[in-house]
């Protein structure tokens, strides 16, 4: 069983083009790639500052849940790990977001 991933992208005006900043690796892969786009729709929604977001709540009975993973100081990049929770038992691991610190304008 295989992984799917994505590279995520950011415009950089100095520059005037675009480098990758990080990425979305689905753990899941039975996760069905329709849940998978609208997450990752909502995912680069937020790190565009948008406040609006795609509902999908009706086409699957999971919960996200995410840990931030600490990194060294020194590190230049942050680790997310998303996991589903369909109310029984344990959460499942979903998918991993690594991203380069200062995206989200956080004191690198």
């Amino acid at each position: 069983m295989g992984t799917h991933s994505w590279q995520i992208f950011e415009f950089k005006p100095e520059k005037n083009n675009y480098e990758p900043i990080g990425d979305y690796v689905v753990i899941d892969v039975s996760e069905p790639i329709d849940i998978t786009d609208k997450r990752l729709i909502n995912l680069v929604g937020i790190l565009n500052n948008k406040s609006t977001f795609v509902d999908f709540k009706l086409l699957t009975d999971t919960r996200v849940l995410y840990n931030i993973i600490e990194d060294t100081p020194e590190a230049n990049r942050h680790k997310v790990v998303f996991r589903t929770y369909d109310g029984q038992g344990v959460s499942k691991e979903n998918a991993v977001l690594t991203i380069e610190k200062g995206v989200f304008h956080e004191e690198t």
